[in-house]
């Protein structure tokens, strides 16, 4: 009988870090689009809304058509990260922002201007 009892307990744990993984790469599931994922979730809501508040700070909202988890916002403090270059690993400076849409809006309109 305890082994029986040790198995379940190992099933549920399971069961659950499969389900913490599952809203980690989808922090919204639905029951039209996931219907099992959810399923799985809403039968571990407690223990995934405790582990989720205590560990990380974020918020579960589990219902009946959906799941979301809510990741807490970074502090003020946090150090920035920039984007950055696929090529050279550098960031992004403001520059490359500016840049970038004002070249993509002069294309624009030098096909505007030569359209007419």
């Amino acid at each position: 009988m305890n082994r029986s009892r040790v198995s379940t307990a190992g099933l549920d744990a399971g069961e659950r870090r499969i389900a913490a993984r599952h809203l980690l790469i989808s922090p919204i599931l639905t029951a039209a689009r996931q219907p099992a994922e959810l399923d799985l979730v809403r039968r571990h809501a407690a223990a995934l809304k405790s582990m989720f508040a205590s560990q990380l700070g974020y918020a579960l909202i589990v219902e009946s058509t959906f799941a979301r988890l809510i990741k807490a916002p970074l502090p003020a403090v946090a150090p920035v990260r920039p984007a950055r270059r696929a090529t050279d690993d550098s960031p992004f400076m403001a520059a490359t922002y500016v840049h970038r849409p004002s070249r993509t809006g002069s294309r624009r309109a030098d096909t505007h201007l030569y359209a007419g």
